[in-house]
């Protein structure tokens, strides 16, 4: 069977794919932009995001942000579902919750660490969402959507009051990891390989 010298190339292949697909991409990232304004965080501000046809874990999130008027409170970052009118819908996951005193006065980019791996469906939309039980936080905002993503999307004061990023989005930048078979099925798949290789040879022997 003529196939069979391909097996070699097509398994090198498959694992190429794999290790390739687990590089980070950025389906949200206007943090380069020019902060033109900010919104204050208050009881909650949102920003979408969209996946495309592939499924991947939430791998970093980075937050333009600042204090206004004092450092007390909290700031809590979460993961929110979209409805099907764009509006904001429940809470699938907390990611983080920053002191406003680990902030500073002037707006600056903050990394979200120790995130939990959650899995994004494909061609998904999604809310980045943020409360300030302080009511001294601020998150910067562009006055475009120059940025990764960022057009087509939303921001919202209240989970109820979408509007299309334009005159201002939040700035943000949402990194995702694509979603690879597990490496036991990688391996398997390899044996299998191995396998029909060596039945291959033995049968010309």
């Amino acid at each position: 069977m003529r196939w069979f010298p391909l097996l070699p190339c097509l398994a090198v292949a498959v694992l190429l794919a794999a290790a390739s697909a687990q590089a980070q991409t950025y389906v949200f990232d206007n943090t380069t932009q020019s902060r033109t304004g900010a919104a204050t965080i208050g009881t909650g501000e949102y920003a979408s995001f969209s996946t495309d046809a592939q499924a991947y874990t939430l791998s970093s999130l980075t937050l333009n942000m600042r204090y206004s008027g004092g450092s007390s409170g909290t700031i809590k970052v979460g993961l929110y579902a979209a409805n099907t009118d764009n509006t904001v819908g429940g809470q699938l996951i907390q990611l983080a919750s920053f002191a406003l005193s680990a902030l500073t006065g002037s707006y600056a980019n903050y990394s979200v660490t120790g995130l939990s791996t959650y899995t994004l469906a494909a061609s998904t939309r999604y809310y980045i969402g943020l409360i300030d039980t302080g009511s001294n936080g601020r998150w910067g905002t562009d006055g475009s959507t120059a940025g990764t993503g960022v057009a087509g999307e939303y921001h919202a004061a209240t989970p109820t009051t979408p509007l299309a990023n334009g005159a201002m989005a939040y700035m943000m930048q949402v990194g995702v990891t694509a979603v690879v078979p597990e490496p036991a099925s990688i391996a398997l798949f390899g044996t299998a390989i191995a396998g029909l290789i060596a039945a291959r040879r033995r049968k010309r022997g």
